[in-house]
């Protein structure tokens, strides 16, 4: 085979390999089996409107979800890390709990977060 044509065909197949990796490797894997509508249904069950910050803050803590208070705001900010991860996007979760005045349950909304280049 004469030395251009064992180059080409050389190329093509490093291109095709690349290609192919990067195809598989940017699909995306899910890690936990959680959609947001699985974790929403959960929270609206296990915390129902009225729920005190106390109750809310010891369920995530039990559940190894991160989370933070933000007085100013009434509102409890927890995050699920790596729902699907893809070569090139993260997704996670993020949960934003509605507390009123007297620091009990109003609302919950979650709500997926997508990171990467």
């Amino acid at each position: 085979m004469p030395k251009v044509r064992r180059y080409l065909v050389g190329s093509v197949i490093v291109a095709l390999a690349i290609g192919a990796a990067f195809a598989v490797g940017t699909g995306t894997m899910p890690r936990s089996g959680y959609s947001e509508g699985d974790i929403e249904a959960e929270l609206r069950v296990a915390l129902p409107v009225g729920t005190s910050y106390q109750q809310i803050d010891t369920w995530l803590s039990r559940r190894g979800i991160v989370h933070s208070f933000v007085a100013k705001e009434h509102r409890v900010y927890g995050l699920i890390p790596d729902i699907q991860r893809g070569l090139l996007v993260t997704k996670r979760i993020q949960i934003i709990i509605v507390l009123d005045s007297q620091e009990k349950l109003t609302g919950v909304e979650v709500k997926p977060i997508y990171t990467g280049p």
